[in-house]
């Protein structure tokens, strides 16, 4: 007998959870109008399952089945052997995260679990996004020395960025010592943006004067905690910690963000043993008073050089104690594992570089930017100022000297006149970039990388550095930046670019280029990534093998 060309009816499908279909019969129908060419998915998804099986365990590199395409912000499968089974034609809404229209690209994870599941997700939302890339990890608890709002020093904006990185690809509790001048309203919104309820947002104050406060601050000074970390210490702040601990844990990573922080370490460690605990160093703290130390008055290197010795202690007992440690730089990490660190992964500073656009515009003003209130940069300040302008400010006559950053000392403030300004706190340092022939930044003591480099990078202005400033920074001398040490030197290199056009050209382009490698969703990802394998690293710095973790 001929086989029969009449196609063969479908196998039975097994029915969903009513649950699942009453999702699937809610999801939008794509428009008509909405054709274009399919592209596979470019990324990893969750691995096949029935409707009615346990939720996968994590990624898997078993691709979707189906075809996707893309229309607008929206992607719509056909079908699918992802998860529940979608009908023909309908629509799973999500946000595209990355650059490609056309293919998945860098989209991570929240059509996949939208695919998967047969959700639709909305564009707002961010919980869909946490819960596929990462779906069994984890609970993270941040524990931060400051509100980072307003973001207007290096610390609190990379802060802020790694925080966002966080809550953007896990379950994330945040606790914060909420001090004078912080935003503490407008930090709770952002989170919640980012789909971090404000139950998950803990602040706690630090009290002026109390007679508890004091008692407990001096004991913990008298062991030996560095003057200027007792009050991050302070009781209200231990309990704090403790009732997070105990009311929300646990937790599976805890991230305690600079050395300040760090101190709680052994309470976490008690509290939640089974935690991964991580600290930001945002400096080699101990390694800033030693570069400080020389250059500070004579009457000021005593106490310095006793706190130095305070904060090396408490670097050594904290970095040691640490499962991971993250440095901004391979020289940081390097200092790091001197000091005992057993796990050191370098997660650099980075840069926004949708906001600094370079700009074709006149450009003759010298620009020094950076918070007043640090003292590296107020020292540079008053050097650039007093040694440098005045062996180039007749060359430079059409321009000023801008000094742009928060908080500037009665120091700083003195040095103002018609040509030298110092602006304050300000919204965006970018529109005085743009009007910048270059930035000098003859920093003598610091340490990590310096975003005022990468923005200066990014914005296309030419950059005049000591070494330090740019340590730690893939960058080359004529390259990419000039390098100076003495105020004579530096002059030279503003009359350079003063006098060479192309010079000015080939270093911004250079440096744009160099810039683009430190894009902070490129840097959140990538702690995503390290925060997704945290658990293979083991405790202590150790791998489950008992070796020890690079």
């Amino acid at each position: 007998m001929g086989r029969s060309s009449s196609p063969r009816p479908p196998p039975p499908r097994a029915p969903a959870s009513p649950a699942a279909a009453a999702r699937c019969a809610r999801a939008p129908r794509p428009p008509a109008s909405a054709q274009g060419p399919w592209h596979p998915p470019s990324l990893r998804c969750p691995r096949p399952h029935a409707a009615n099986s346990a939720p996968f365990r994590g990624p898997s590199r078993t691709g979707i089945a189906a075809l996707i395409k893309t229309s607008g912000n929206t992607v719509v499968a056909r079908k699918t052997r992802c998860g529940i089974p979608l009908h023909r034609g309908s629509a799973i809404c999500c946000p595209l995260v990355g650059k490609h229209h056309g293919a998945l690209g860098p989209l991570r994870a929240g059509a996949y679990q939208a695919l998967g599941r047969g959700e639709e997700h909305a564009a707002g939302s961010t919980r869909l996004l946490k819960q596929a890339w990462f779906p069994t990890v984890r609970r993270v608890l941040a524990i931060l020395p400051y509100v980072p709002l307003p973001s207007d020093t290096g610390g609190t904006l990379r802060t802020l960025e790694l925080v966002r990185a966080l809550a953007s690809r896990f379950t994330l509790d945040v606790l914060a010592v909420h001090r004078s001048g912080n935003d503490a309203e407008g930090f709770k919104r952002w989170l919640g943006e980012l789909g971090v309820p404000a139950s998950r947002l803990h602040l706690v104050d630090l009290p002026r004067v109390e007679p508890r406060e004091t008692l407990n601050s001096t004991r913990a000074f008298l062991r030996g905690t560095p003057l200027t970390y007792v009050r991050f210490a302070r009781q209200s702040v231990q309990d704090a910690l403790r009732r997070v601990l105990t009311e929300n844990g646990p937790f599976d990573i805890i991230h305690f963000d600079h050395l300040h922080m760090a101190q709680l370490l052994p309470l976490a460690r008690q509290l939640n043993p089974s935690a991964h605990l991580v600290i930001d160093e945002h400096n080699v703290e101990s390694q800033v008073l030693a570069r400080m130390a020389p250059l500070s008055a004579p009457q000021l290197r005593p106490f310095l050089n006793w706190q130095f010795k305070r904060v090396e202690r408490l670097e050594r007992e904290c970095v040691s104690q640490a499962d991971t440690v993250l440095a901004c730089s391979d020289v940081d990490a390097q200092q790091l594992r001197a000091l005992g660190a057993k796990h050191v992964q370098v997660v650099p500073n980075g840069v926004k570089l949708p906001d600094f656009v370079p700009q074709e515009a006149t450009r003759n003003d010298l620009v020094f930017v950076g918070s007043m209130d640090w003292w590296p940069n107020e020292d540079a300040v008053l050097r650039l100022a007093r040694e440098v302008w005045p062996l180039v400010s007749a060359e430079l006559s059409a321009g000023k000297l801008m000094v742009v950053g928060r908080s500037p000392p009665a120091s700083v403030r003195a040095l103002e006149n018609e040509r030298l300004v110092v602006t304050g706190s300000v919204p965006s340092v970018a529109p005085y970039l743009a009007r910048a022939l270059a930035t000098a930044i003859p920093l003598r003591a610091g340490s990590g990388t310096r975003l005022k480099v990468l923005e200066a990078a990014a914005a296309g202005v030419p950059v005049v550095a000591t070494r330090l400033a740019v340590e730690g920074l893939p960058v080359v001398e004529g390259q990419h930046v000039l390098l100076a040490e003495s105020p004579q030197e530096f002059a030279d290199a503003l009359r350079r670019l003063r006098n060479d056009p192309d010079l000015c050209s080939k270093l911004a382009r250079n440096a744009r280029h160099m810039a683009e490698a430190f894009a902070w969703d490129g840097i959140g990802a990538g702690l995503g990534e390290l925060y997704l394998n945290a658990p293979t690293l083991g405790r202590g710095g150790k791998n489950p093998s008992g070796t020890e973790a690079s």
